[in-house]
C-alpha cells in the first residue's frame, strides 16, 4: 500500500487538487454541438442550468449509446442532432462537497464507478475532480509493480469487430478503453473517443448500426505499454490527458493486462 501522507496532506479538503477552470455546458446546447467540445475538451462535461446549478453530467459514452450503442439510441429518430443535452445526460451525479476532506474523497471514490467527480456547495458546481487528481502527486518510485496492482484478463475485442459492436459493449459496460488483439498479441486501442471521432468525420452519426467498419481501421496503433516489472510511478507517468489505462506486454507485445487509475487508487492508504 502506498500512504496519502507520502504525497499528499490527507486533511486538506478536496478542492485544494480539484480544477476549478472546468468545463461546462448548458442542458438547451444541442447534441451536435456538445460533440466538439468532447473531442477537444473534455470527455466528461457538468450539465448546468439557467441558474448555473449542476443537474446533469454528459460524456463520449453517453452520445455514443444515443448513436446506436444503447438504449438511449430510440430517442435519435425524434430530432437527432437536434435533441439537447438534458435528453441523453446522465441526471443521477455523483458529487463531492468542497469540504470532503482528501482521504475521505479516495475511500468515496474508491467505491464508485466514475472517473470523475464534479465538486459542489449546495447545488452550485466549484470544480471537478479525477482518479487523476489523486494519484499524479506520487512523483518517486514505491516499490510495487505493476504486475502486483493490473487488472488481469481485461476484456478485449478483435481487429475484425465492427463498430457498432464495440460501441455497444463500450456502452454495456461502462469501459473507457478495450484493447485490441489478435492471435494474442496487442495490435491496438480503442476508445468511445476514437468511435465519436469516427463519426464526426465521416457524417456517420445516424448509420452507427449499418456501418460495416472495423475496429482496425481507426483503432490507435500507436499505443503505449509497458512491462509488468515496471514500478507503478512509470504508469502513473505515462498516464497523461487522454491515457487512463496503460496495457501491459512481455517483450514479445503479448497481452498479459491492464493498468488503470483506478488499479492505483486502490493501493492508496492513510
Amino acid at each position: 500500500m502506498i500512504k496519502i501522507d507520502s504525497f499528499l496532506n490527507p486533511d486538506w479538503y478536496v478542492m485544494r487538487i480539484a480544477t476549478t477552470d472546468v468545463v461546462t455546458c448548458k442542458k438547451t446546447l444541442k447534441i451536435g454541438d456538445v460533440i466538439d467540445l468532447l473531442l477537444n475538451s473534455a470527455k466528461r462535461i457538468p450539465v448546468l442550468d439557467s441558474k448555473k446549478r449542476l443537474i446533469g453530467i454528459i460524456s463520449i459514452t453517453d452520445v455514443l449509446n444515443f448513436f446506436g450503442g444503447g438504449r438511449k439510441h430510440k430517442i435519435f429518430p425524434m430530432g437527432g442532432l437536434n435533441q439537447t443535452v438534458s435528453k441523453i445526460m446522465e441526471k443521477n451525479v455523483i458529487t463531492l462537497s468542497g469540504k470532503t476532506k482528501i482521504y475521505k474523497a479516495i475511500e468515496y471514490a474508491k467505491h464508485q464507478e466514475k472517473s470523475v467527480y464534479p465538486v459542489v456547495d449546495g447545488n452550485t458546481l466549484s470544480g471537478i475532480v479525477s482518479e487523476f487528481d489523486f494519484i499524479k502527486h506520487i512523483n518517486t518510485e514505491t516499490g510495487i509493480t505493476v504486475g502486483d496492482v493490473m487488472t488481469k484478463k481485461p476484456l478485449i475485442i478483435k481487429p475484425h469487430y465492427t463498430l457498432c459492436d464495440v460501441a455497444k459493449i463500450l456502452c454495456r459496460g461502462a469501459y473507457r478503453r478495450l484493447p485490441v488483439v489478435e492471435n494474442g498479441v496487442l495490435v491496438g486501442m480503442c476508445t468511445p473517443k476514437d468511435i465519436l471521432f469516427y463519426l464526426k468525420t465521416s457524417k456517420a452519426y445516424g448509420r452507427l448500426k449499418y456501418d460495416k467498419t472495423e475496429v482496425r481501421d481507426i483503432m490507435n496503433k500507436n499505443v503505449t505499454k509497458i512491462m509488468p516489472e515496471d514500478d507503478i510511478y512509470s504508469a502513473i507517468s505515462l498516464m497523461k490527458p487522454g491515457i487512463g489505462g496503460v496495457p501491459v506486454v512481455n517483450e514479445d507485445d503479448e497481452l498479459l493486462g491492464i493498468i488503470t487509475k483506478r488499479d492505483i487508487m486502490e493501493v492508496l492508504a492513510w
